[in-house]
C-alpha cells in the first residue's frame, strides 16, 4: 500500500501544479485561472447547477463560488440566473463558449498524456485506465454516504 499511496501522491503533485496548469492553457490557446478552470468543468459536465452545488463540489463558500460564476459570466462562460423553483438562488449554465474551452483544455491534457505515454503497451494503458476508474468509484465509495453520488 506505501507504494501505491506514494504513486498516487506523485502523480496528483505533478498534475496539480500551477506550471502543469500555465502549460496546458499556454498549449491550448486559452486563458483562464486554474480553480475556475476546475469550476467550469464541473459546471460543463452536468450543463448547469446550483452555486450551492458549486461551492460543495468546490469545498469552498457559497461566496467563494458565487464569485468564481460571476467571474465566468464576465468572460462569457456561463450565465447565472435564478432558480425558477427558489428565487433566492442562483443557477449556472455553461455557455458554448464555456463547453469550447473546457473541451479545448480536454483535448490538450490528453495530448500531453499520450506524450508522457508514448513508450507505453496499448494493453498496459488499457489496464491502468480500468484500475484507475475502479479506485476512482471504490474511492467515492468510501467518502461519501451511502446513495449520495455527486
Amino acid at each position: 500500500m506505501e507504494a501505491l499511496q506514494r504513486g498516487l501522491t506523485m502523480v496528483v503533485r505533478r498534475t496539480a501544479i500551477p506550471r502543469t496548469h500555465e502549460r496546458i492553457t499556454r498549449r491550448a490557446g486559452v486563458e483562464i485561472e486554474r480553480v475556475e478552470a476546475i469550476a467550469l468543468s464541473r459546471i460543463a459536465d452536468v450543463s448547469s447547477m446550483r452555486v450551492t452545488e458549486l461551492a460543495d463540489q468546490l469545498g469552498v463558500a457559497c461566496s467563494t463560488a458565487g464569485r468564481h460564476a460571476a467571474n465566468l459570466e464576465a468572460g462569457g462562460l456561463v450565465t447565472r440566473t435564478p432558480d425558477p423553483d427558489d428565487m433566492r438562488v442562483t443557477v449556472v449554465n455553461a455557455t458554448a463558449a464555456g463547453v469550447e474551452l473546457i473541451e479545448r483544455l480536454r483535448e490538450t491534457q490528453r495530448s500531453l498524456l499520450a506524450e508522457a505515454l508514448t513508450d507505453w503497451e496499448t494493453e498496459d494503458l488499457e489496464n491502468l485506465a480500468s484500475l484507475l476508474g475502479r479506485l476512482g468509484d471504490d474511492l467515492l465509495a468510501i467518502a461519501e454516504p451511502a446513495g449520495v453520488r455527486r
